[in-house]
């Protein structure tokens, strides 16, 4: 069996190896740019419009922005991703950057920050339920969402990093006991005010706060809200106040109507909009052009997924099952992508941690199908660009609720032997 494991091992190595090979071209050249054509561009341009005390939306618009384009040599015409659609607090977090380095001199700080960020979350995930390392960083390494990261430097991999960041917080010193003593204030509030920097640059990350509400962790909740309440004051500080409402009446609407049909969106609503359709549609062919059902059904999944987690959330609390508790951390995980309106190639990211947890815990599943869901991710976002219509789209979808159902059945068979 040992044997059989390490030939396993070596093909996955040497698999890995090889497209790390592939993708290690394409990575030279994403940090080694001049050309704006990713979501730090955005980030970078709205943070000299905080510096320069102008409005950090409609960019394009600002002859300031025309001039430095023009004069660092930018060629007409400009993408229209330079249109900042990120919230105002993301301007701010990328000031200092903006301040001291050119744009291209900070495209190679943010990717080394993704590399030293990639490595401290895989570090943890392996010291926590010891895994190969080596192997470990092979496969991420080698993965298409790695790349799409670096491609795109988008600010998820803050969020992920805050993510990972609450998850070693929260299970770092015993086997997932979770405790309720006077030691655990600390932890608390460090994890609100992780939660509320991550819920202000993007809104998804909100629903860990069930995960937490639902174990009564008052002090998680306090923390939370006072962060962001600390936090927006902080944004009105930098971001003119006209900003602000911008961004939360028109800017996120648009957003949404530009991206949320895009082939490359992983957003469960993306796929329910190539079956119903959408009044804002300008890429997909609906099954059914029944667009007012999208919406509705929509927000009937966001509130079965909050109901099918909260069961299994109180289940656990109530058996006192503390062992298993990073199950139902994983399962929050995994709904980010039944929430966020748009997710795009680089928000796989988010999967690291459950995929390490129910490898884990693969116990209490079926491994062999579990095995197939990963290869299955792994190749299929090697093999498709979010960039064409294809009938991979799909199964891109299929896959992810593949995942999620394996994470209810491992924590149903975990209660099950557990009690």
């Amino acid at each position: 069996m040992k044997y059989n494991n390490k030939i396993f091992q070596t093909i996955l190595l040497a698999t890995c190896i090889f497209f790390i090979t592939i993708n290690a071209r394409n990575i030279i050249a994403y940090v080694n740019t001049n050309v704006i054509t990713d979501d730090l561009s955005q980030d970078y341009i709205s943070s000299l419009q905080v510096l320069r005390k102008k409005s950090i939306y409609n960019i394009l618009k600002d002859n300031d922005v025309i001039d430095y384009l023009n004069i660092n040599g930018y060629k007409k015409p400009f993408s229209e991703i330079l249109n900042n659609y990120h919230p105002p607090i993301v301007s701010i977090i990328y000031t200092p950057l903006s301040y001291l380095f050119s744009y291209k001199t900070s495209v190679f700080i943010i990717s080394l920050l993704i590399f030293l960020s990639i490595f401290f979350i895989i570090n943890v995930l392996c010291n926590k339920y010891k895994f190969n390392k080596l192997l470990v960083f092979a496969i991420y390494l080698s993965s298409s969402p790695f790349l799409y990261l670096i491609q795109w430097r988008n600010i998820d991999w803050i969020i992920l990093l805050l993510i990972s960041l609450i998850f070693y917080l929260e299970f770092k010193n015993t086997d997932n006991l979770i405790t309720n003593d006077g030691k655990s204030y600390k932890k608390d509030l460090s994890i609100g005010i992780l939660l509320a920097l991550a819920t202000q640059i993007k809104v998804f990350p909100i629903i860990l706060l069930c995960y937490f509400l639902i174990q009564k962790r008052t002090k998680v909740f306090i923390s939370f809200i006072v962060s962001n309440i600390l936090l927006f004051i902080l944004t009105t500080q930098f971001v003119q106040f006209q900003d602000i409402l911008l961004y939360y009446n028109q800017t996120a609407q648009e957003d949404l109507q530009i991206f949320a049909c895009g082939p490359g969106n992983l957003s469960i609503l993306h796929l329910i909009l190539t079956i119903f359709g959408w009044k804002y549609n300008k890429f997909l062919i609906p099954v059914f052009n029944l667009p007012f059902l999208t919406m509705p059904l929509f927000f009937l999944t966001q509130l079965s997924i909050i109901f099918i987690n909260s069961y299994f959330c109180l289940k656990i609390t109530r058996v006192k099952c503390f062992k298993i508790y990073d199950l139902l951390f994983s399962l929050w995980l995994v709904s980010f992508f039944f929430f966020s309106p748009i997710l795009w190639d680089y928000s796989l990211n988010y999967l690291l941690i459950p995929l390490c947890i129910l490898f884990y815990r693969r116990q209490y599943l079926n491994f062999n199908l579990l095995k197939i869901t990963v290869i299955s991710l792994y190749l299929i976002f090697h093999l498709y660009r979010p960039t064409t219509q294809s009938n991979l789209l799909y199964v891109r979808h299929l896959i992810i609720i593949l995942l999620y159902l394996q994470n209810i059945f491992c924590i149903k068979n975990a209660l099950l032997k557990n009690k």
